[in-house]
């Protein structure tokens, strides 16, 4: 999706960044600031202004456009900046769209599922190796019987969690999970979407940190170094860095 600004700023898109970015996003936090509690999920925050436009500023975009009752595409008029900024000078009809809405924004099952991933960090294994309340709980969900290796089942278990009808017992293994009905491979990964590492290994992607490192939620890990899994336990759910040459592939659950 594009944002349109009158010459002489151009159309902004996921992935650029500028002034202009800054301005929107400044935009985008005084309109954010009015937005009733009902039509905002509290995990939608303020903006950073950076300049960046990246999935965090698409997120409140997509929150603000509904709340306020805007049409998805903006036509290249200075209105589109001003619906934003300054709410007042909407028009009659995108007063009424606003006022119809009453249901808070549908917001992308990936996000969905990576909003539970972050919920869950700092769950650690207790008692043994891939053992807990938590752990086993999560284990459970997705049709396990006992302690068994969990980084699949974390990840089924957020994306159940999300709503999605994809997930099967067969995501426990991790080689499994491409071929599985409404999962498929991607080039260009979202947040929330899954990393299928070298190591037999799976997690969720948060963010690109660099050209060679990516950033990631995981379960069944430790807190440095590929993977663990000790006879004694000890591993839980992180936040990590991956350098890109483990990444295997990248999945995108489509439903």
């Amino acid at each position: 999706m594009a944002v349109r600004y009158p010459d002489p700023h151009r159309t902004l898109r996921r992935g650029q960044n500028g002034h202009d970015a800054r301005a929107f996003q400044a935009g985008l936090n005084e309109r954010l600031a009015h937005i009733p509690t009902h039509l905002r999920p509290d995990f939608v925050k303020p903006l950073k202004i950076d300049g960046d436009f990246g999935d965090e500023t698409m997120l409140v975009w997509r929150v603000v456009r509904h709340a306020i009752g805007l049409p998805k595409w903006l036509p290249p008029t200075q209105r589109a900046q001003m619906n934003v900024r300054r709410p007042e000078t909407r028009s009659r009809t995108a007063k009424s769209r606003a006022r119809l809405r009453r249901k808070p924004p549908r917001i992308p099952l990936n996000e969905r599922a990576y909003q539970q991933a972050v919920k869950l960090i700092g769950v650690m294994e207790q008692g043994g190796n891939n053992a807990g309340v938590m752990v086993s709980k999560i284990i459970r969900a997705n049709g396990g019987g006992g302690p068994e290796p969990w980084c699949g089942d974390f990840v089924a278990y957020c994306y159940r969690l999300a709503g999605s009808k994809s997930v099967t017992r067969s995501w426990a293994a991790v080689a499994l999970l491409r071929g599985v009905a409404g999962v498929f491979g991607t080039g260009s990964p979202r947040r929330g979407d899954l990393v299928r590492f070298t190591f037999d290994h799976v997690g969720m992607f948060s963010r690109r940190v660099s050209s060679t490192e990516i950033e990631t939620v995981e379960g069944n890990t430790g807190s440095s170094g590929a993977v663990s899994d000790s006879s004694t336990g000890g591993d839980g759910v992180y936040r990590k860095r991956r350098s890109m040459g483990l990444v295997l592939d990248y999945l995108r659950v489509t439903r």
